[in-house]
């Protein structure tokens, strides 16, 4: 081997040790990697969402004990908007209450998979959102009884259709009469939050999907 040759192998031998250096560590290391740190991080998915953060939002909801869900609805609606962070993640939503405290939880799960909530706390206010927003709104949840009216939010919901406005209606009420089902022209009606979300998925899936 003459001796230029000898003198270029040698100043690359650093850098071919530390490749080899590399390629070792990647070996040694991928399965505790594999079955220690991915495991923690919850499998983050788009946007940075983790499994265990959606899951303690709907806890936070399950200390209502009007409305509270099992473990097994916990992890169902969680691990649904997880999956479905992608197509949720920018979509518009409409909430009309009067007592919008009442909803902070749900809609800081919305608000935490990226879903845009707008508050209005009568008919007017939402009348005016939508003429501001146009049809942007993918959804409008809304409750039923508002201001001394018992039937503010589907009278609300007949002005919308008049207008052949057609974003979908979920009302969500303190309680669900069975024998009186979805009022005419509303996609769905609930007085719980994992039904609420979940159909409110299913609306939003259905636009954006």
């Amino acid at each position: 081997m003459s001796n230029e040759v000898l003198t270029a192998f040698i100043s690359i031998l650093p850098g071919i040790l530390w490749v080899a250096l590399a390629i070792t560590l990647v070996v040694l290391l991928y399965k505790p990697v594999k079955r220690d740190l991915l495991p923690r991080i919850g499998g983050v998915q788009a946007f940075g969402v983790e499994l265990t953060f959606l899951k303690e939002g709907l806890e936070r909801i399950s200390s209502d004990p009007r409305r509270a869900l099992s473990p097994a609805q916990v992890d169902q609606v969680s691990r649904r908007a997880y999956r479905s962070t992608i197509v949720l993640q920018g979509a518009k939503v409409l909430w009309i209450d009067d007592h919008p405290i009442n909803n902070n939880y749900e809609r800081r799960f919305l608000n935490s998979v990226g879903v845009i909530v707008d508050i209005a706390t009568n008919s007017s206010e939402a009348q005016r959102m939508r003429s501001l927003n146009g049809s942007d709104y993918d959804l409008v949840i809304s409750d039923i009884e508002r201001d001394g009216n018992s039937k503010a939010g589907i009278e609300y919901l007949s002005v919308v259709r008049a207008q052949k406005g057609m974003t979908p209606f979920i009302f969500y009420t303190g309680y669900v009469d069975a024998d009186r089902g979805v009022p005419f022209g509303g996609f769905g009606i609930t007085d719980m939050p994992d039904e609420l979300l979940n159909m409110t998925m299913d609306v939003l899936e259905r636009k954006r999907g």
